[in-house]
């Protein structure tokens, strides 16, 4: 075997120390608005989540139950997807933005009675500051504003959860349609679930338009 002589090793040893003074002091030498964030077990778990969930179309998991309970009289429900990317100009218009990509179309179901459409529902996904929350909005259409809200689904802790399926505040978002101020909706809330609900509020809104705009564009929905 072949020995390196001493002076070699020795060599070798400073340039190694050397390199570790560098990174040390090239990172005390970092920049004060770099944010860093210590990974533990929830905040790994947390990150993986958020990278692996979408906002956007959603279906609505609870219709036989909620069918009639929206629409009493209602016979069935026909679910139809519908393209507005047509109409981007007027929905970022209508929005006072530009849409995304998951803003190009909406998942809708028209609820039926025989030949005569009662009204639309909608559900839609929101990120929340814990996760993703569901929507579903029941909307007359005769009106085209909103009848009910439900909220499908969320992962928010229970004083949050408490406070966005409360009555109170559901019943804000009735009577609400593609125009008009919405501000009222989120206005009054504890500060712990203001981002939430104007996550909501905002996801609710943008649904509206897009309803609007779908069928203002291609006349009623008529289902066979």
């Amino acid at each position: 075997m072949t020995r390196l002589p001493w002076t070699s090793v020795i060599t070798f040893m400073a340039v190694g120390l050397g390199a570790c003074c560098f990174a040390f002091t090239h990172r005390a030498q970092m920049p004060s608005d770099v944010q860093t964030v210590t990974l533990d077990t929830y905040n790994i778990a947390h990150f993986a989540s958020k990278e692996q969930e979408a906002a956007g179309l959603c279906p609505w998991r609870n219709q036989l139950t909620e069918l009639h309970q929206f629409f009493p009289t209602a016979d069935r429900a026909v679910e139809w997807n519908l393209v507005v990317s047509a109409q981007r100009q007027r929905v970022a218009m209508r929005l006072g933005r530009q849409p995304t990509g998951d803003e190009n179309a909406l998942r809708c179901y028209a609820v039926m009675n025989g030949k005569s459409i009662q009204g639309y529902v909608v559900a839609r996904r929101v990120r929340g500051e814990y996760g993703l929350i569901e929507i579903v909005l029941a909307v007359d259409a005769s009106t085209e504003k909103i009848r009910y809200v439900e909220i499908q689904r969320l992962r928010e802790p229970q004083p949050i959860a408490r406070i966005l399926q409360s009555q109170a505040w559901i019943d804000k978002f009735k009577g609400m349609g593609a125009e008009g101020d919405w501000s009222h909706v989120d206005s009054g809330v504890p500060a712990t679930a203001s981002v939430d609900a104007k996550a909501i509020r905002e996801a609710a809104r943008t649904a509206m338009i897009l309803l609007s705009t779908a069928t203002a564009s291609a006349g009623p929905i008529r289902p066979k």
